[in-house]
């Protein structure tokens, strides 16, 4: 997506848009909190394919870091039981 980005002589950034938005990164809260629901759900490569025929573009590796950045933010752990999980499984 093209936006436009203002950048003051100190080097501070300001991207209007990004704020109005209130961007976690570079996706919007909607995104981040779907990416949340399918890795609770699906394993992270198989949330990353899903997200992928929905148009959003990250890999498995970016989806788990986001999710673990996010989580907790977004509130999504409040609805999922705390699970320990064995060898192999997701």
């Amino acid at each position: 997506m093209r936006r436009w980005v203002y950048q003051c002589e100190r080097g501070h950034r300001h991207a209007p848009w990004d704020a109005k938005q209130q961007l976690l990164d570079k996706y919007t809260h909607r995104v981040a909190e779907m990416m949340c629901r399918l890795a609770m759900q699906l394993d992270f490569r198989e949330a990353a394919d899903e997200l992928l025929r929905q148009g959003i573009e990250v890999s498995h590796t970016t989806l788990h870091q986001k999710v673990g950045e996010w989580s907790e933010d977004l509130r999504v752990p409040e609805q999922v039981a705390i699970q320990k999980l064995l060898e192999n499984e997701r």
